[in-house]
């Protein structure tokens, strides 16, 4: 009898507690007894929840898959940082064959593939947005061909809601092109 009525107490508090708003796993905290989630939903059942009590389920509902995704953005975007740590990390020796003249053409024939306007004669053209990349490019322009630095030309595509002086400058020493 005495097991029955503190059954009874868990049901009804679990009840009061859904109703206030509170998750499965909030109200498996608050009762502090392993209770599984198909027992509470079959407590919850037959309860019948005014608009407002389901009002607040539905937004703390909504929060919990909110603060989920952002967690989820946050272990994606960790994971993400740690790959691209390992890649760099293996990327390290591979920096030593660029004192190599003849690496130093294949390397810039490959970006010029990837990344280069083939369109019109007599001019060459890179678009990108990685300034390491056109960094990269820019420096075995350098090392690889004698230009007269006054022929190169650098064009910044800005939205409408972007500083264009910010950027001609930001870029300016990217590419260090006046």
């Amino acid at each position: 009898m005495k097991l029955r009525k503190k059954f009874s107490e868990y049901k009804e508090r679990a009840i009061e507690l859904r109703k206030e708003g509170n998750t499965y796993k909030d109200i498996r905290t608050s009762l502090n007894v392993p209770v599984s989630k198909s027992t509470l939903s079959t407590w919850f059942s037959d309860v019948l929840f005014s608009i407002e009590e389901k009002e607040k389920i539905a937004a703390r509902c909504i929060e919990r898959i909110r603060l989920g995704n952002k967690k989820a953005l946050e272990t994606k975007k960790i994971a993400r940082d740690k790959y691209l740590q390992e890649i760099r990390k293996g990327l390290v020796p591979l920096g030593e064959y660029l004192n190599n003249s003849g690496v130093q053409k294949i390397v810039l024939i490959a970006l010029y593939w990837c990344e280069g306007a083939k369109r019109r004669a007599g001019s060459l053209s890179f678009g990108n947005s990685d300034p390491e990349l056109i960094r990269l490019f820019l420096k075995l322009m350098r090392s690889c061909y004698p230009i007269e630095e006054g022929k190169f030309r650098c064009t910044v595509l800005c939205r409408a809601d972007q500083n264009t002086e910010e950027l001609k400058l930001y870029w300016s020493k990217i590419t260090m092109i006046s």
